[in-house]
């Protein structure tokens, strides 16, 4: 089960609490911003008893969604399962480029490009789908993940 956490005004452990009230089964959240729910569900989760090792059956998967050094070290604590990386870094420099572009007149068809992503027709114009790879035990150290170079 989803927990929708509303808004971003840091109602998401009330609105976390809530559920686990309501739905005491409850065995994953999602969370869609790491940087507002990842403390307030956290601390939730702590004061309930349910920030387990997997191997518990308590365990609720926690899988939140940016990528941030936040995440990458709740990951390493084991307080989450896993995060979506999604790559500022790569979102800026491939907005910027495609600004210039445009700019200089140039255009762009659906395909694979040479930085890894694939050009898609999202319907009123292309989007460049770049990878947003999942982010675990097994992966959070990698050097590449703009998490783990903001700051250096």
């Amino acid at each position: 089960m989803s927990v929708d956490t509303e808004g971003r005004d840091g109602g998401a452990g009330a609105a976390l609490q809530t559920r686990l009230a309501q739905r005491p089964d409850i065995n994953g959240i999602y969370m869609q911003a790491g940087d507002v729910f990842l403390a307030p569900a956290l601390q939730v989760l702590k004061s309930k008893n349910l920030l387990v090792p997997p191997t518990d059956p308590k365990h609720i998967v926690v899988v939140s969604n940016d990528g941030i050094p936040q995440e990458f070290e709740a990951i390493r604590r084991g307080e989450i399962d896993a995060t979506v990386s999604q790559p500022a870094d790569l979102y800026a420099k491939w907005a910027l480029y495609y600004a210039k572009a445009a700019a200089e007149g140039k255009t762009f068809q659906p395909r694979p490009t040479d930085h890894g992503s694939t050009i898609i027709d999202v319907g009123n114009g292309l989007e460049d789908q770049l990878p947003a790879p999942l982010v675990t035990r097994e992966n959070v150290d990698d050097p590449t993940l703009w998490g783990n170079q903001i700051g250096k």
